[in-house]
């Protein structure tokens, strides 16, 4: 969660936080406030009425194409991430990853020792992408996620019908423009050339298991001149 320029900006995991970064490091004049990821409601802890009152706004990736940078980001530069590894240790290939992460409760349910693996994982590491939206890791249980997806867990805890967004394959700049960086020249937003694909049956359960995520994705408006 960052404040920046009047507007509160919650950035979602793997959806151009190196980009951001390198452009509100330019302006660090504008930037009231900044932490790592936090759900919408942790604004209520700020005790900031002004803050409170700014808009909200977000980049928001095509699932398909999030899911491809998660798996890539976490079979090849982060091992350590404990959702990610239990996910990995548990999963024999690409598909059965896709499988356990888009319904997280029946995931944990497969087998009693994955909340403890989880729970251990984060002892030892003390961090992980999804931990910073679950408030109670000592009482953690599968029906904590409400069978909900790995990204769409994390879309809602983090945006909400009022929060304004954009596309992250083509609306960035646009992005950027909105909460006021307009001298900033980033020629591309962290693209990852993937080794591996998904097939087709994967690529349809995400669109019948994040299906409102998708629907989410396909409302946003295209930019008027």
């Amino acid at each position: 969660m960052t404040v920046f320029n009047n507007k509160v900006i919650q950035h979602i995991p793997k959806t151009g936080g190196t980009a951001f970064k390198k452009a509100i490091s330019k302006r660090l004049d504008m930037l009231e406030y900044n932490t790592n990821h936090k759900p919408l409601d942790y604004l209520g802890y700020l005790d900031n009425e002004k803050f409170s009152s700014y808009e909200v706004v977000a980049v928001l990736r095509e699932p398909v194409n999030w899911y491809l940078s998660w798996y890539n980001f976490t079979v090849f530069k982060n091992k350590n991430d404990p959702l990610g590894a239990i996910l990995l240790d548990y999963s024999l290939n690409m598909d059965d990853y896709m499988d356990n992460a888009l319904d997280l409760t029946e995931f944990f349910k497969k087998d009693p020792n994955l909340i403890k693996e989880f729970k251990r994982y984060i002892a030892v590491t003390g961090y992980s992408h999804i931990t910073y939206f679950i408030k109670d890791i000592d009482n953690l249980t599968p029906e904590f996620f409400e069978h909900k997806s790995l990204y769409s867990f994390l879309v809602t805890a983090q945006v909400d019908e009022n929060t304004k967004l954009f596309r992250w394959k083509d609306q960035y700049p646009d992005f950027l423009r909105y909460i006021g960086i307009d001298d900033v020249d980033i020629d591309k937003v962290n693209v990852t050339k993937y080794t591996f694909s998904m097939n087709d049956v994967s690529i349809e359960k995400i669109k019948l298991k994040d299906k409102k995520i998708v629907d989410l994705y396909n409302s946003i408006e295209n930019i008027k001149d």
